[in-house]
């Protein structure tokens, strides 16, 4: 025998809770039980219904983010643009830069390379300042056409898949 108590919203079996079982508590057929766990398994949420029987609902719906939830948001998400994109994009620019200057080679793409990253790094550390933050943030577009390729540890491309365009946030 299961039963449902409206007050707890749980399930009591007897013959393991013996007589601490609410009062209230309403017998149900182990398929219902089975069905409303099942239900529950898929994301609905297992409430008392008007005469106090178990029905699996859907959950309602999430609040919007406060603007203080969204700017800790857009903060993270700059947080994580600098260390996946921008860091590992002048890492291997810098390698490269120390690879050609101790060989003696022009280094002024390479720089040049460098100052638009730092670019893209400024613009992102301002991100808070524009105005419409936190709801509606310009997010700058990494370097696109820096390709770091020979260095140390192979190439690679200093694009990213992850990173955003205009959102809003």
């Amino acid at each position: 025998m299961i039963l449902y108590s409206p007050s707890q919203n749980g399930f009591y079996a007897p013959a393991l809770h013996g007589n601490n079982i609410p009062v209230d508590a309403v017998e149900i057929t182990a398929a219902e039980h089975r069905a409303l766990l099942d239900a529950q398994s898929r994301g609905k949420l297992i409430q008392p219904d008007a005469n106090g029987r178990p029905v699996a609902v859907e959950p309602p719906p999430l609040p919007e983010p406060t603007p203080a939830q969204l700017a800790t948001q857009a903060r993270a998400e700059r947080d994580r643009l600098m260390r996946e994109v921008y860091d590992p994009a002048v890492m291997q620019l810098l390698r490269k830069r120390r690879v050609l200057s101790s060989a003696s080679e022009d280094v002024a793409g390479i720089d040049a390379q460098l100052t638009e990253w730092d670019a893209y790094a400024d613009v992102l550390e301002v991100v808070p300042d524009q105005p419409g933050f936190p709801n509606s943030i310009e997010w700058p577009e990494a370097p696109s056409d820096s390709v770091v390729s020979g260095a140390e540890g192979g190439g690679v491309s200093c694009e990213s898949e992850s990173e955003p365009a205009t959102s809003e946030v």
